[in-house]
């Protein structure tokens, strides 16, 4: 196993075409033959299950710490970036993925940052990955798995292709405009892009940088190439950009763009977060409510499984009570499930609005997803105090078993939920540009 340094020309060995299957010696192979019996043929892998019961299948991989911003809620004053050796290199996180994805059952992936963007080659990592969506050697189809002895009866866990079905990223779009093309011709499906201001000084003021303009055209850029979905995500502080709500959403829509807004979460780099400057998803939600004619919404994102983990008693927590005049005739679904979106329609089909309310109405209690950071850390929660070495694992190195057992072990552990607005809360060491969006 390479332990090349990360965003080093070597990165680039790979070939940007994906082959028709994954070649003898590649990860995506090697990942598969400890699933693979005497007659080749592949085991579903077992749901990978918290110790609530929670079924993980996503999986957000960040490939670097650095930016090109310099966002005042994310990142420290103090900016220490994780040294290149500490990196994993492209060759290590697709090891990893594979081993989520053909050993764990995980079946989305989305790359963030820092700014992912940033990351030499980023594309080749793109086409590495894109090779998980192949069927692993052996498959024979959904009747193939059935017919194998010892798999598991209960096959909703697994990829109908026996592998990932999805792949996106988050991105500030600084740089979209250069690689775009070339990420979505590598495999990328989906781009999450943010943008907190439509105002230029005010885009200064909280980036650190005057870039607004390629943000913009960097979004023109990801829906000239053609991505399946793009969604356009802000963090909505008050007194900063909450006056904005309305114009950032006609922005997005007005471009088939799907606007997402998250309140304010205590992840900032200064460490300076108050709960006064969260603006609650029911009154973001009232204030497009006067602009855009909204009807019911629905939780899951197009095109993904919506055979989630519902709290008992069917609705999940938080959800907006029905029947308030002020939201007109809107309202999400009753089970918003893993989704960390509510997401309601605008009349007429015109697009969608989603709202992360992740402050105060949070969906711990249906959480699908793990994280690994850049330096090769897991992350069970956004919030989580304590992290899981894979990197050492990897570069040991341990064998793919192994570290499934470890991923495993360390799922098992994972909390209920965060406790923010509580007096136990406890913010995480590291802000948000360390640990990834």
């Amino acid at each position: 196993m390479s332990t090349r340094s990360a965003g080093s020309a070597a990165d680039a060995d790979t070939q940007g075409v994906m082959p028709d299957s994954p070649h003898p010696d590649s990860n995506v192979a090697r990942a598969v033959t400890s699933l693979s019996g005497d007659s080749g043929d592949v085991h579903s892998p077992e749901p990978l299950v918290d110790g609530f019961g929670r079924v993980v299948t996503n999986l957000r991989i960040s490939v670097t710490d650095r930016c090109n911003l310099r966002c005042r809620y994310c990142m420290p004053e103090e900016v220490q970036w994780t040294r290149r050796d500490e990196v994993l290199s492209f060759e290590e996180i697709t090891r990893l993925a594979s081993i989520f994805v053909y050993h764990l059952g995980i079946t989305r992936i989305r790359l963030t940052g820092g700014e992912p963007t940033v990351r030499q080659d980023l594309p080749d990592l793109v086409s590495m990955l894109a090779e998980l969506m192949q069927p692993p050697l052996g498959f024979a189809g959904s009747s193939g798995f059935a017919e194998t002895p010892g798999f598991a009866e209960d096959l909703r866990y697994a990829s109908p292709a026996g592998g990932l079905e999805d792949l996106s990223m988050t991105t500030n779009a600084i740089r979209l405009a250069k690689v775009a093309v070339r990420l979505k011709q590598s495999g990328l499906q989906r781009l999450n892009i943010s943008l907190d201001t439509l105002d230029s000084g005010r885009f200064k003021q909280l980036t650190g940088r005057d870039r607004l303009q390629d943000v913009i055209d960097g979004i023109q850029a990801a829906a000239d190439a053609g991505f399946s979905k793009i969604k356009l995500n802000t963090v909505v502080m008050r007194g900063v950009n909450d006056s904005e709500v309305g114009d950032i959403a006609a922005f997005a829509l007005e471009r088939a763009i799907e606007p997402r807004f998250i309140e304010y979460m205590p992840l900032d780099g200064a460490g300076r977060w108050d709960v006064g400057q969260v603006v609650p998803a029911r009154e973001i939600l009232a204030t497009i409510a006067k602009r855009f004619p909204l009807t019911s919404g629905n939780s899951d994102p197009p095109g993904t499984s919506g055979d989630r983990l519902s709290e008992p008693g069917g609705a999940e927590p938080g959800s907006p009570a029905l029947g308030d005049p002020a939201l007109g005739s809107a309202d999400p679904t009753d089970a918003r499930r893993s989704a960390p979106a509510h997401r309601y329609d605008l009349a007429g089909g015109q697009g969608s609005i989603g709202i992360i309310a992740s402050v105060t109405e949070p969906f711990c209690a249906g959480c699908d997803r793990v994280r690994l950071t850049a330096d090769g850390q897991l992350r069970t929660c956004l919030f989580a105090l304590d992290e899981h070495d894979l990197k050492s694992l990897v570069r040991e190195p341990s064998s793919d078993a192994e570290i499934a057992h470890a991923i495993r072990s360390a799922v098992a552990h994972k909390w209920a939920g965060h406790q923010i607005g509580k007096p136990i809360f406890v913010r995480p060491r590291r802000s948000m540009v360390q640990i990834g969006g």
